[in-house]
C-alpha cells in the first residue's frame, strides 16, 4: 500500500508540475502582460542538506555570493523550484537560494509524506539558512510558497529582512471551499463537473479528503483514474483566470478587476461579479427587443462604463412604453446604448429630467437593427 500511495503522489506531482509549466509558458507568450526578466543563469553551487532521518532537501545558489540573500519558496505543496526563478532578481545584487521542499522536486525521497508538515518545512528553511551561514533573508514565495513564507516569518521574524508574495494562497477554509466546493464550479462549471463526474459520490465533502480516500483504498485502475482526474483538475484551474475587459469574458461571465483564482480579494470580487450578472439578467429580460445574448451583453457592459444600472433599467422601461405596439425589427437594437448622447451623470444637461436623458440614451441613434 505504501508503494502504491507513493506512486500516486509522484504521478500527481508530475502532472501538476507539467500543468504549471505549461501555464508559465503561456503567460510568457502573452505580449500584453509580458515582463522583462533577467537573462537565464546557471547556479554556481548546488547540493543536498539532510534535515531528518528520512529527508534530504535539494538546494542551489546563483547570482552574487556576496549579494542580498533571497530564499525562493515554490508552490504546491509538491511543486518544485525552477530555473525560471533565477531570472527574478538582478544577479549582480542578489544571492538567489532555490530549494525543493520535502518530498518534492529533486529532494529525497521523492513523494514522501512522512515527517512532512508545514512546521517541518519552516524548520528546513531555518536549517538551510544556518547551513549557508546567512543572516537576514528575503522571502520570495508564490502560491503555497506564500503560506510557507508567512509561517516562517511568524516563527523567525528576526531573520527576515523582507517578503515578496505573488499569487497569494493562505490555505484558509474559504480558499479551499472556493477551490473544491463551488467557487470554481460557479465560474468554470465544465472544469468542475468534469472532476465530479468521475466520483462515485460527487456530493461528498470535504472533497480533497474524499479523493485521497478513493486513491488510498481503490484498485490500481481506480487509483490511476482518480489521481489523473484530480491532477488534471488542479492543473487546469491553476491556469484559469477571469479578466475584466469591459465586456463578456472568454469564459462567458461578467468579470471584475479583482477576480483572480487564489487572490486574497476573491470573496469581494465574487460578490461584485454575481451582482453584475444579476443586473444584466434583469435588464436583458426587460428590454423589449430580445437580440442575441452575447451582443446584448456587449452593449450592456459598454454602457455600464458610462452610467449606472438604474439608468439602463429606466431607459428599458421607457422603451417598453414607447414601442409597445411596434414590430420587433423597428425597435432599436441595444447597441444604440453605446452611442447614447446623454446619461444620468451628464453634467452638461442639468435642465433635462432623468427620464429624458435615459430616453436619449436609447434614441440617440438607431444603430444596428439586425
Amino acid at each position: 500500500m505504501k508503494k502504491n500511495s507513493r506512486t500516486i503522489l509522484i504521478f500527481l506531482s508530475i502532472v501538476f508540475l507539467f500543468a504549471l509549466f505549461l501555464d508559465a509558458c503561456q503567460g510568457a507568450k502573452t505580449p500584453v502582460n509580458e515582463t522583462k526578466l533577467w537573462p537565464p543563469i546557471e547556479p554556481f553551487q548546488s547540493g543536498y542538506l539532510k534535515v531528518s532521518e528520512i529527508h534530504e532537501i535539494y538546494y542551489e545558489l546563483s547570482g552574487n555570493p556576496e549579494g542580498k540573500p533571497v530564499f525562493f519558496l515554490h508552490g504546491g505543496p509538491g511543486g518544485s523550484s525552477s530555473p525560471y526563478m533565477r531570472r527574478f532578481c538582478d544577479p549582480d545584487k542578489f544571492l538567489m537560494v532555490l530549494s525543493d521542499q520535502r518530498g518534492a522536486g529533486k529532494s529525497k525521497p521523492y513523494g514522501e509524506i512522512k515527517e512532512n508538515t508545514t512546521q517541518h518545512l519552516v524548520e528546513d528553511i531555518e536549517r538551510l539558512r544556518n547551513h549557508l551561514k546567512l543572516e537576514k533573508i528575503i522571502l520570495f514565495g508564490g502560491s503555497w510558497g506564500t503560506t510557507l513564507g508567512l509561517a516562517y516569518a511568524e516563527a523567525y521574524p528576526e531573520n527576515v529582512s523582507g517578503i515578496v508574495l505573488r499569487g497569494v494562497f493562505m490555505a484558509t477554509k474559504e480558499e479551499i471551499d472556493h477551490f473544491y466546493h463551488g467557487g470554481v464550479g460557479r465560474y468554470f462549471p465544465e472544469t468542475y463537473e468534469k472532476l465530479l463526474s468521475v466520483l462515485p459520490e460527487p456530493s461528498r465533502q470535504p472533497l480533497p479528503a474524499y479523493l485521497f480516500q478513493l486513491i488510498q483504498e481503490g484498485s490500481q485502475a481506480d487509483k490511476a483514474k482518480y489521481s489523473r482526474a484530480w491532477a488534471k483538475y488542479e492543473g487546469k484551474i491553476s491556469g484559469l483566470e477571469i479578466v475584466w475587459d469591459g465586456s463578456m469574458s472568454t469564459h462567458g461571465a461578467l468579470s471584475e478587476p479583482s477576480l483572480r483564482e487564489g487572490n486574497g480579494t476573491e470573496r469581494n470580487g465574487r460578490e461584485r461579479n454575481a451582482r453584475a450578472e444579476s443586473e444584466f439578467e434583469e435588464w436583458y429580460k426587460l428590454y423589449p427587443r430580445h437580440v442575441g445574448r452575447g451582443r446584448a451583453l456587449k452593449a450592456y457592459t459598454a454602457a455600464r462604463k458610462k452610467t449606472d444600472h438604474a439608468t439602463l433599467m429606466a431607459g428599458a422601461k421607457l422603451a417598453i412604453g414607447r414601442y409597445r405596439d411596434t414590430e420587433t425589427q423597428f425597435i432599436p437594437h441595444p447597441a444604440t446604448w453605446l452611442s447614447g448622447e446623454y446619461w444620468l451623470d451628464d453634467q452638461e444637461a442639468p435642465s433635462r429630467t432623468k427620464e429624458q436623458i435615459a430616453e436619449d440614451a436609447i434614441y440617440a441613434s438607431i444603430g444596428d437593427n439586425t
